[in-house]
C-alpha cells in the first residue's frame, strides 16, 4: 500500500505551523506564543506522507516500526532551518518526548503533533530549536536513516527562551497536506 509513495509526492504539497506557547506553571496563564512556518526537512515528504495515511503509531503495523512517530526533541541552536538538516544541531538529550497516539491528532489531511515541557524540564537550559523524529530500531530500506534508523523529518528554530521552573512550553506542531 505504501511502496509507490515516491511517485505521489510530486501531487502534494505540505504546510502548516509550529506553535509554542509559554505558559505559566500556577496560573496556566499564557504569556507568550511562537508562530513559524513548518519546515519538513531532510528529503522526508515520503515519510510524512506515510505517517499522516497511517492511522495507528503501533508497531506492529505496516510501515516498519522506523516509519512511525518516534519523539519531539530540543536544543540551543539559533542556525536558521534548511530542507538539508539531518538532525538537530545542539540537543539538549536530556528532554526527549516520545510522540505516541495520545500526542497525535489527526483530521482528514492534517496531523497535529504535541508535546508539554513542564517545569521540572531541564530548568536553566536555553530552548529555541525543536525537531520531529521517526521511531527508529528498524528500516524498510526505502529512504535513508540516520543512526538506527532515527530519520528527524522536521526541524524549526524559534526566539531563544531560558526554561524555568515557573513556566512550561507547549509544542503544538501542525503538518497539512494537499493535492496539486
Amino acid at each position: 500500500m505504501f511502496h509507490n509513495t515516491t511517485s505521489l509526492i510530486s501531487r502534494f504539497s505540505m504546510s502548516g505551523v509550529l506553535t509554542v506557547r509559554m505558559r505559566e506553571i500556577d496560573s496556566g496563564r499564557i504569556f507568550r506564543t511562537i508562530i513559524k512556518k513548518n519546515t519538513i526537512v531532510n528529503g522526508a515528504s515520503a515519510v510524512v506522507l506515510r505517517l499522516l495515511l497511517q492511522e495507528t503509531t503501533d508497531t506492529s503495523v505496516t510501515p516498519a516500526s522506523s516509519l512511525q512517530l518516534g519523539s519531539m526533541r530540543f536544543g540551543t541552536s539559533i542556525v536558521a532551518t534548511s530542507p538539508s538538516d539531518s538532525n538537530l544541531t545542539n540537543e539538549i538529550v536530556a528532554v526527549r518526548k516520545q510522540l505516541g497516539d495520545t500526542e497525535k491528532t489527526l483530521v482528514g489531511t492534517t496531523m497535529t503533533l504535541t508535546a508539554t515541557l513542564d517545569g521540572a524540564d531541564a530548568p536553566g537550559s536555553v530552548f529555541s530549536e525543536v525537531g520531529l523524529f521517526t521511531k527508529g530500531a528498524t528500516w524498510d530500506g526505502t529512504i535513508s536513516p540516520t543512526t538506527n534508523g532515527l530519520f528527524m523529518f522536521a526541524r524549526q528554530v524559534h526566539a531563544p527562551i531560558t526554561k524555568s521552573t515557573s513556566f512550561a512550553f507547549d509544542y503544538s506542531w501542525t503538518i497539512q497536506i494537499s493535492l496539486n
